[in-house]
């Protein structure tokens, strides 16, 4: 099955019609491309977040049972395929609905929700802590470049860490997979790393070799128990020639493509630097049709300024949108927080801001803006997170983006927040949509103004402080690592049923930088709906459930029923954790929908809380 906007058709045509006189004159060999879009589209804005009566149930006290009132109905459709509407869960979890945390660590995590994690004990050199992903199962992915205690070199690192804090011992050695992007590497970076539907981590950075003095992508793949996957480009890591020449490479963010593929976005070339993206096969061979024989290489801004990325993302529809800091076409200093989209074969997409791109001043004047991150929202659109200064005081800085690659008007002013998250310095690093909000990690001063924190804030959708976080300020501070020095908050990762992760590199007196970790508890849960349950007039269980109301235009999957009342029926089901169809529509049919309602029934001893169901619509053509 294809996904929705994610259908290709490349064609390279070439006739053959023997062979020319010796005397004759030959041109060079010609490709004639096209990219094809998918008629395939789904339209789920009548199903915004939060709608009372739609999205929203409301306040409720415990013990009760009820469903929504009005439809929450999606459009979709193809002028020339079938089409199949599909719904699962965001987080993959298995629990459907589950409570927003308030700024509460989990003790269940090394006993107060933080630990140190020093890789190699007596290592002496820095580990960071900007690559981490939480499985589905709650384990927490750790990959950082760090030694082995002899200063022989440095090398890529992935520490696996259970729910509870302690190193899985299945995983490489003792929890630590140790390994060198190639055989004779000097130094190792990890920037990114990224987990493959079957459960594979993938790790990227740069390395230079022994011979070499520039640094080039790299990338691994490891089995699930940390040893390198010798089915991904016949080793299990690879340095690739992304750009000829000696330039400094590095991969920034991994992206696992929902056709499979992998792509590794990142910053190449120097004097100037440029975004550029590769994408590889399952197998890590490259895929030639994508960019110019399998690498995109973009600038932004013109003469001597240099482009770097940051962050990337993948779209439903299968196109990349990558995110980072520009310089001015003077080359000087000063920055400007910037956004990218490639089109599903690699080129810049000129539906996003005409060219494909966009530069962000999101304070004007002559202080540096930096996009640091970048995630999608509901709607299809675009979140940057990153840093701004007025007056040498630094902000956290959000920039929301419309699909078409114009700010919102309607988030902050002209589509840009600036939140100090502390009364004095923050520079916002990483985020996470959790549910409905937006979690930040960043940096930012103690209360003495001496050393830099681990500051997290969590937000609304329309970047106001969420008050019912940090007891009530929408931030909070952590120290770590008490004894530390420095504690640089850089990645926030969303974990199952409303947990994250945040994760620092925290300065260790004799031993470098550790990375930190801290945990977050995803609070109460309510479980899935399943048919065997008593009515929903019981109150000795928790569920939650999604009713097909009716369809247009399309055949139901799930048994549709026009009253969708709360109780037991066909007509019930539980919002699965992997994509199902719930409606089909045939081929040339554009104006086909389905209408949902959702039920929930809570326990007498509900906790109380915020509780949310995130939930994703996708249209595929068969």
């Amino acid at each position: 099955m294809c996904p929705v906007a994610s259908i290709l058709l490349a064609a390279a045509l070439a006739a053959g019609l023997g062979h020319a006189p010796a005397d004759a004159a030959s041109s060079a060999g010609t490709i004639v491309g096209a990219e094809v879009l998918t008629a395939v589209t789904v339209d789920a804005t009548a199903c915004a977040s939060g709608v009372a009566g739609r999205t929203d149930f409301g306040a409720l006290l415990p013990g009760v049972a009820t469903v929504t009132t009005s439809d929450c109905t999606v459009g979709f459709g193809s002028s020339n395929s079938a089409t199949q509407l599909r719904l699962r869960q965001e987080d993959g979890a298995g629990v459907a609905m589950w409570q927003e945390n308030r700024g509460t660590l989990d003790t269940g995590f090394s006993a107060d929700g933080m630990l140190a994690e020093p890789f190699v004990a007596g290592a002496t050199t820095m580990t960071t802590a900007e690559a981490v992903v939480v499985q589905p199962d709650g384990a927490i992915v750790i990959a950082s470049a760090c030694d082995s205690g002899g200063g022989t070199g440095i090398d890529a690192c992935v520490v696996r860490l259970l729910p509870s804090g302690a190193r899985d011992g299945s995983f490489g050695s003792g929890g630590l997979a140790m390994f060198p992007f190639v055989p004779g590497a000097v130094v190792d970076a990890v920037t990114s790393v990224a987990l493959q539907p079957d459960g594979k981590i993938l790790v990227g950075g740069s390395c230079t070799g022994a011979a070499a003095t520039n640094m080039d992508f790299c990338l691994a793949r490891l089995l699930v128990d940390g040893t390198l996957d010798t089915s991904f480009a016949g080793t299990g890591s690879m340095r690739p020639v992304v750009v000829a020449g000696a330039y400094d490479e590095q991969v920034d963010e991994l992206v696992v493509s929902r056709n499979g593929a992998i792509v590794a976005a990142g910053t190449c070339g120097s004097a100037p630097a440029a975004f550029c993206a590769a994408r590889f096969t399952s197998s890590g061979t490259i895929d030639t049709a994508y960019g110019t024989n399998g690498v995109t290489t973009v600038r932004l801004t013109t003469g001597t300024a240099d482009n770097r990325v940051s962050a990337a993302v993948e779209q439903p529809d299968g196109r990349l949108v990558l995110a980072g800091s520009c310089e001015d076409s003077a080359g000087t200093t000063m920055t400007d927080a910037c956004v990218l989209r490639l089109t599903i074969n690699g080129l810049p997409d000129t539906t996003f801001s005409g060219d494909g791109h966009i530069v962000i001043a999101t304070v004007p004047g002559t202080e540096p803006d930096l996009a640091a991150d970048v995630d999608l929202l509901s709607g299809g659109s675009i979140l940057t997170t990153g840093s701004c200064s007025v007056a040498g005081v630094g902000g956290n800085c959000y920039v929301r983006l419309t699909s078409t690659g114009i700010p919102d008007a309607s988030f902050g002013t002209g589509g840009i927040v600036r939140n100090v998250v502390t009364p004095n310095f923050s520079v916002g690093r990483s985020t996470a949509v959790v549910g409905s909000r937006i979690t930040t990690a960043a940096w930012c001063l103690d209360a003495a103004l001496t050393n830099i924190e681990t500051c997290v804030s969590r937000h609304l959708l329309d970047g106001s402080f969420d008050t019912t976080f940090g007891g009530g300020t929408g931030w909070m501070r952590l120290s770590l690592a008490p004894a530390a020095g420095n504690e640089y908050g850089n990645v926030v990762a969303a974990g199952p049923d409303g947990s994250f992760v945040v994760g620092s590199s925290c300065e260790v007196a004799g031993n470098g930088n550790d990375t930190c970790i801290a945990r977050f508890a995803g609070g109460s849960t309510v479980s899935q709906y399943t048919p065997t349950t008593a009515d929903w007039s019981s109150v000795g269980t928790s569920h939650f459930a999604a009713c097909l109301h009716g369809t247009v235009n399309a055949a139901p999957t799930w048994t549709p029923n026009g009253s969708c009342a709360v109780g037991n029926g066909a007509w019930w089901n539980a919002v699965p954790t992997t994509a199902t169809i719930i409606a089909s529509a045939t081929s040339g049919e554009t104006g086909a929908s389905a209408s949902l309602r959702f039920g929930l029934r809570t326990r007498a001893d509900q906790s109380p809380g915020r509780y949310v169901a995130p939930i994703v619509f996708d249209a595929i053509a068969p």
